[in-house]
């Protein structure tokens, strides 16, 4: 069964609803709770992934680690092992399903147009890109746990410019497609406010 089939079936899904409520309430409390508190934990409230994904040049990406580190020399250890595998393997998925069904709720119909479809189905494919994302940052950040990690590593010419740059593209065809969502749903509420005037 191929991806649009599929997303035209959920997109009528009866429970729609009740799972975008659950999912955006799961989202936001990652969002609100769970990423700032793996922050704290690594040493400074400013440490997050986020900075990697802007990082698009080994130099960036080095000076990221090296900037995370400046409070704890495991800073990058932490954030590895609490934001990237311990919260990146859920959130993805928590906003998908919060944008797609929120719009589908929203639209108020069972059968989706295509332009439904796609608004529907680019949060799957913008956590698809998240995934991918984590990947390359998980297999770049391989053995590497402390500032002395990122220095040795770095020395020995780690950090390959290729991958960084690959995960920057990732995470920024992530966000685009998530803007696309999330203009999608403005004019989903929209639509659906005037119907109910």
């Amino acid at each position: 069964m191929d991806l649009v089939r599929v997303g035209r079936a959920a997109f009528g899904w009866q429970y729609r609803g009740w799972a975008a409520l659950a999912a955006t309430t799961a989202t936001l409390y990652f969002v609100a709770v769970l990423f700032p508190a793996a922050a704290k934990r690594s040493g400074s409230p400013e440490n997050r992934i986020v900075d990697l994904q802007r990082a698009y040049t080994r130099k960036a990406f080095i000076s990221v680690l090296e900037c995370w580190s400046a409070s704890k020399p495991d800073a990058v250890g932490l954030l590895k092992r609490h934001n990237l595998v311990a919260l990146d393997l859920v959130f993805p998925a928590l906003y998908a399903m919060s944008f797609g069904f929120g719009y589908a709720w929203l639209r108020a119909r069972r059968e989706p147009t295509p332009a439904d479809t796609v608004l529907f189905l680019a949060p799957l494919v913008a956590a698809s890109f998240d995934y991918v994302e984590n990947g390359i940052h998980l297999s770049l950040l391989s053995e590497i746990d402390t500032i002395a990690d990122v220095r040795r590593t770095a020395a020995s010419g780690g950090f390959g410019p290729v991958p960084i740059a690959a995960a920057s593209a990732a995470a920024h065809a992530k966000y685009l497609l998530l803007t696309v969502s999330a203009v999608g749903i403005l004019i989903a509420a929209f639509h659906r406010l005037r119907a109910l005037r």
